[in-house]
C-alpha cells in the first residue's frame, strides 16, 4: 500500500477565500465582457454578468447579501457605462423577487428556474433601455428583442457554468 505525503481528499478543507470570491470574481469578470473589441450594428451580445448573478442566485438561496445588487450592479454600471444606478436598482429588484419567489413556493426545479430567470433578463434589459432612453437614447425597444432571445437560451449553459464553479470551488 502506498501513503501519499499529502492530505487525503476526505481530510481536505475548502478555501475559504475561494469560496467567497469565485461567485463575485465571476460576476465581476463577466461585467467586463462588454469591453471586449467587437464592432455590431445591434446588440446582440448576452447580459453575461446578469446571466450569472441570477444563474448563482437561483443555484444557492443564500449565496448572496441583500445589498450585493447595489454592489455588483454598479460594477456593472461603471464598466458598461450605464447610467449610473440602472443596474444596481435592477439587480437589486430582480434579487428581491426572486427571494419573494423563494418564500412563495415550496420547490422549484429547473424549468421554473430557467422561467425565472427569462422574465427576469427581458424584464432588466427591457428596463435598462427605458432608463437610457430617458437619459439620451432614443433606442426602440424591438432593436434589443434578439439580445434577450440569445440570452434566454444561453441561460441553461449559464447555469451549468455556475455549477461548475459551485463544485470547483468546494474541491
Amino acid at each position: 500500500m502506498i501513503f501519499s505525503a499529502g492530505r487525503s481528499q476526505l481530510d481536505r478543507q475548502p478555501s475559504l477565500t475561494k469560496i467567497r470570491l469565485v461567485p463575485t470574481a465571476s460576476v465581476m469578470l463577466a461585467s467586463l465582457m462588454p469591453a471586449m473589441p467587437m464592432i455590431a450594428t445591434t446588440p446582440l451580445m448576452p447580459p453575461v454578468a446578469l446571466m450569472l448573478f441570477l444563474a448563482w442566485r437561483l443555484l444557492q438561496r443564500e449565496i448572496w447579501y441583500p445589498w450585493a445588487g447595489v454592489a455588483l450592479g454598479l460594477f456593472y454600471d461603471l464598466s458598461v457605462k450605464q447610467p449610473p444606478g440602472s443596474a444596481m436598482m435592477l439587480w437589486t429588484v430582480a434579487q428581491s423577487l426572486i427571494a419573494l419567489f423563494d418564500q412563495r413556493a415550496l420547490w422549484r426545479d429547473y424549468w421554473q428556474d430557467w422561467i425565472i430567470s427569462a422574465l427576469l433578463i427581458a424584464a432588466v434589459l427591457s428596463a435598462q433601455l427605458v432608463i437610457a432612453n430617458w437619459t439620451g437614447g432614443h433606442t426602440r425597444w424591438i432593436v434589443i428583442v434578439p439580445q434577450i432571445i440569445i440570452a434566454i437560451l444561453l441561460q441553461p449553459l449559464v447555469m451549468r457554468f455556475c455549477g461548475y464553479l459551485d463544485q470547483w470551488r468546494f474541491r
